[in-house]
């Protein structure tokens, strides 16, 4: 995927915070909630429901692809550069 740093200068900055892009995230796991899970599973913090999630954008990066680990890579690069603005 190439130099990582090269690719965070190339993404268009939002003026979106860091808890916009919490919520935003938030209303997507909406999709995710998962109501087939065993009685004494607590899912109250939405682990699973995130689990589900990445599972689905690994499926997706399969059939485009996409090497999953550059864009957890670029991912975490991005999510550094934010936490620190």
């Amino acid at each position: 995927m190439g130099n990582t740093k090269q690719q965070l200068g190339r993404i268009k900055r939002h003026t979106a915070t860091n808890g916009d892009r919490a919520r935003r995230i938030n209303h997507v796991l909406h999709f995710y909630k998962v109501d087939e899970l065993a009685e004494d599973f607590d899912d109250s913090n939405g682990k699973l429901d995130l689990a589900c999630l990445v599972a689905d954008a690994l499926h997706y990066c399969d059939a485009k692809g996409i090497d999953f680990d550059d864009v957890l890579r670029l991912a975490r690069a991005h999510h550094d550069e934010e936490r620190q603005a």
